[in-house]
């Protein structure tokens, strides 16, 4: 801490440290944007704000920085926000991919059992399509449907396990 702060011409005031620590971590917390292990270097910005505003506080105005660590806050909350926002997206955008293969199953392995070989092979790529042709997909169904090694088809189910 600086003790000058009043005396001479200029009044000098310190710059406090760990203000500037938790600027330099306010900016680097734009690095959160890269992945959510990096959140730890906002938090970290926050930490030193923290430990600033209580030094500032009790240097008795021979310290500032108090704007330095308005700004790491500003820039540890914004980066945060950022990356909390496309974490939360993603995974709603994931809930609506996993129903949406559920309801594909279900729709396949109704007609699969109606015994409606065309219509469960449109539900498939083109690429699929491309690949397997129409009597193939059909022989191997009606194998899966009708086959006494495998039993009675009964319905295509999902463990809930997507990845």
């Amino acid at each position: 801490m600086s003790t000058t702060a009043g005396v001479g011409n200029y009044d000098y005031v310190a710059v406090n440290v760990a203000s500037v620590w938790a600027i330099l971590f306010g900016l680097a917390s734009a690095l959160a944007l890269l992945g959510p292990y990096l959140l730890a270097i906002p938090v970290i910005a926050f930490i030193f704000a923290g430990i600033a505003m209580k030094q500032i506080a009790k240097s008795n105005g021979t310290e500032t920085g108090r704007l330095l660590v308005w700004g790491a806050i500003f820039l540890g909350v914004l980066f945060a926000a950022l990356e909390g926002g496309r974490i939360l997206a993603e995974q709603r955008q994931d809930i609506r991919d996993k129903d949406a293969i559920f309801a594909l199953a279900d729709h396949l392995s109704r007609e699969i059992k109606a015994g409606d070989y065309d219509q469960a092979y449109q539900l498939f790529s083109p690429e699929f399509r491309f690949r397997v042709k129409l009597a193939q997909f059909t022989s191997r169904m009606q194998l899966l449907r009708e086959n006494p090694y495998y039993g009675t088809f009964v319905c295509i189910r999902s463990n809930g396990y997507v990845v």
